[in-house]
């Protein structure tokens, strides 16, 4: 589970590293007099923008979803903890996540979208850290902010991702991520 975290904490500087290429490259809005050039070159950049950015949140979500299906055993084996006492652990974890949604707003208003992902999957990053103490309370808390923290980075993607598409487009962008 250790290198499961591990993976996760990379996908999530990695995300950094994509968010942060992105910021030099935007849809071209120079004006010319041939505007097939200037469409096609916009239509080709929010391609390429949409790609990197489904990447890492495909990357991100594909860590979690190999270190959420285990938590539950990690806890049992390597603590000794109840069912019971799982379950509510549990339960913190989703709503830590939940809550991050909603305040996320807050975040993205204050901040930026862009400036948001970036601020919350370092943040997420480096508590993940606090993993490999072998304490279950240190454990908790620790899958409990990076949740926090992960939580916030979805909406601000999606914000980004939308933004990089006209409205035509937002409803096939929005199901193929």
């Amino acid at each position: 589970l250790h290198s499961v975290f591990f993976f996760t904490a990379l996908s999530l500087l990695a995300l950094v590293g994509l968010h942060r290429r992105i910021q030099h490259q935007s849809p071209v809005t120079a004006t010319t007099n041939n505007t097939d050039v200037v469409a096609q070159s916009t239509h080709l950049v929010a391609r390429s923008l949409i790609v990197m950015r489904s990447t890492g949140r495909f990357t991100l979500g594909f860590a979690g979803g190999m270190l959420h299906p285990f938590i539950n055993l990690y806890l049992r084996q390597t603590y000794g903890l109840p069912d019971t006492q799982i379950g509510v652990y549990i339960a913190v974890y989703i709503m830590a996540s939940v809550v991050a949604a909603l305040v996320s707003s807050a975040f993205i208003t204050r901040l930026g979208a862009q400036r948001t992902v970036v601020v919350m999957a370092l943040a997420a990053a480096g508590v993940m850290g606090g993993a490999f103490i072998e304490h279950p309370v240190v454990f908790v808390l620790t899958y409990t902010a990076s949740m926090f923290f992960i939580g916030q980075i979805y909406p601000a993607g999606d914000v980004l991702i939308l933004n990089t598409v006209g409205a035509a487009q937002r409803g096939f962008t929005t199901s193929i991520n």
